[in-house]
């Protein structure tokens, strides 16, 4: 949608002449963009975001609840400041807002859960905006930056070899800077087990979860990563892994790697943009989505052509909800579009809702995906 669209919309809604379809529009754009709190935001970046839900929206006929809240949603509408000349639209708090959105939907994804796991056991939580160096248990030096985790070899008390697992329970994602200088990014409910540096002729880490790495390439001097029954071998690469339960891919993204399917021993040599996936006994290689595959890395959560089932799956990762469903079909049901993953969970639900596919029942910590009505 342009911004000439959008403000002929918001036209309508101030005049009474909106259909059914561009109030529930805004239902879900104001819900997206409305967080709690007094805040500006750049027209384009609004309208990006905006293009793309309303793509997705499949008409529909406003249900007594949407129609309960018309209200608050023509309220919040009218108090858009600034739309014509490029400047900032402004969403004012809401206090009717405050009783319509339940606790849950209020989430934003979780801000701590960052483990550091020694080689003893000793387990260390660490403050993911904590800056400066953190000398741990054995010796070993770490430094915290803007999110980032790096090592400092040189530090530690001896020679000797240290494993340490890295674990994000949060919602968000981390970096770490391994001895090496090997970048590893780390997203929700993902852990990462490294030495805390690299001796002989290999260098072995293991995932679980998902995990982006930018290797520092060393011919002499492998890197090789450990993920369920299959091991990666770097060539000068960069390259995406995702290995929650029940799923298994890697994907390259610069460079080449080889994936070697255990204890089989096949194995395949990737191109930039292929997919492999385990099916059976065997590697499937596929051209994969790149733009989906490393959405996290860029805070967003982009989806084309995927199950519900799955989305949600992540979304559970993110704001540490628990989804149960009505019928086993609703996890089948295809979505093409995109999210922040910065967001309050009420826009996330939001965006699903107005499409008129499916609705959600809330209670406590647990969210029911239901048939719309």
């Amino acid at each position: 949608m342009t911004e000439t669209k959008l403000k002929e919309l918001l036209k309508r809604i101030e005049d009474g002449t909106a259909t059914d379809e561009e109030k529930a529009f805004i239902e879900g754009w104001l819900l997206q963009y409305s967080d709690g709190s007094d805040k500006a935001y750049q027209p384009a970046e609004i309208l990006a975001d905006a293009g793309i839900v309303w793509d997705n929206i499949t008409p529909r006929k406003l249900t007594p609840a949407t129609k309960s809240m018309w209200p608050r949603i023509a309220a919040a509408a009218s108090i858009i400041l600034v739309l014509a000349t490029g400047g900032y639209i402004v969403l004012q708090k809401q206090a009717a807002q405050k009783q319509m959105v339940t606790n849950i939907e209020r989430l934003v994804p979780r801000q701590s859960g960052l483990v550091l796991t020694l080689n003893t056991g000793k387990k260390i939580a660490l403050d993911p905006a904590a800056h400066g160096n953190t000398r741990v248990a054995d010796g070993t030096q770490l430094h915290q930056k803007n999110g980032e985790i790096s090592y400092d070899a040189g530090k530690a008390n001896s020679n000797e070899l240290f494993t340490h697992t890295l674990t994000n329970n949060s919602g968000n994602k981390y970096s770490l800077i391994l001895a090496d200088g090997t970048e590893a990014y780390l997203d929700a409910q993902s852990s990462i087990t490294y030495p805390t540096s690299f001796k002989g002729k290999q260098r072995e880490v293991s995932v679980t979860g998902q995990a982006y790495f930018k290797v520092k390439h060393s011919a002499a001097h492998p890197f090789l990563v450990h993920v369920k029954n299959q091991t990666i071998e770097d060539i000068g690469t960069e390259f995406n892994i995702r290995a929650y339960e029940g799923e298994a891919a890697t994907t390259l993204v610069e460079g080449s790697a080889r994936v070697l399917l255990n204890p089989t021993g096949k194995d395949v040599l990737l191109i930039p943009g292929q997919q492999t996936v385990v099916s059976g006994n065997k590697l499937v290689v596929k051209e994969a989505d790149l733009e989906e595959t490393v959405d996290w890395l860029q805070g967003k959560l982009i989806f084309s052509h995927r199950q519900l089932g799955d989305i949600l799956a992540d979304v559970s990762r993110i704001y540490g909800v628990q989804f149960s469903w009505q019928n086993d079909g609703l996890k089948d049901i295809k979505f093409n579009g995109a999210v922040s993953r910065t967001r309050k969970l009420a826009a996330i639900l939001a965006f699903f809702r107005n499409t008129g596919k499916v609705n959600f029942l809330i209670q406590d910590n647990h969210v029911q995906v239901i048939e719309a009505q």
